[in-house]
């Protein structure tokens, strides 16, 4: 259920630490947080209209000609995962206009099988017998959760000094007024982990 023995927003059992969690994520999901982020999202999805509206070579319009073929599940994939990486690290991964990171769905896909078989066998987890079901894709996915890290530092490396106030930001200044808590940089780790698996199991319609 979280991407390490660190607890995520999903997995936390302790009630303080899940609730300062919680608090903390939903400051980045209010009306006004996504009326700021408005612009961003729209100029995505005016990427993605562009890309499966794209008329054949040389073609002005008048022709009527079927453009290119496009797998509209994938690519609304892609564009699931570039508003949400937006929304965490302030700019999209670049799914729609390139194929460099067109893998991570797929893999996404298995870290959300291995998080639901989890959920409902907790023993399948405790005693690591899911590692037997995705045997195959192991490597793929300790490559991808290093992967991620590396872009978790490289964003919290920023600090402050971004035009956006991306969810990011918001974990990296949030202290609890009463305990003192704050985001650790494996805590921004495992939540921007869920954030993505969550981008992928429920598409933007």
């Amino acid at each position: 259920m979280s991407a390490s023995r660190t607890p995520n927003l999903i997995s936390a059992t302790d009630k303080e630490l899940h609730g300062f969690k919680r608090r903390v994520i939903m400051q980045t999901m209010t009306d006004q947080a996504l009326k700021d982020a408005e612009e961003r999202i729209i100029a995505l999805i005016q990427t993605f209209v562009e890309m499966v509206g794209r008329k054949p070579e040389g073609d002005r319009g008048v022709t009527g000609h079927w453009g290119p073929d496009v797998d509209m599940g994938t690519a609304a994939d892609w564009l699931t995962f570039d508003v949400i990486s937006d929304l965490l690290y302030g700019r999209p991964l670049g799914l729609l206009q390139s194929a460099e990171l067109r893998w991570l769905p797929e893999v996404f896909r298995s870290i959300s099988q291995m998080a639901a078989t989890s959920l409902f066998q907790p023993k399948f987890y405790l005693y690591k017998i899911n590692r037997l079901f995705l045997a195959a894709r192991r490597r793929k996915l300790l490559q991808t959760g290093r992967w991620l890290g590396d872009l978790a530092r490289e964003r919290e490396q920023l600090g402050n000094d971004t035009q956006t106030k991306d969810i990011f930001y918001t974990m990296m200044n949030a202290e609890d007024p009463k305990t003192g808590r704050k985001f650790t940089r494996k805590d921004m780790w495992v939540e921007s982990v869920l954030l993505l698996a969550a981008g992928e199991s429920m598409p933007i319609p």
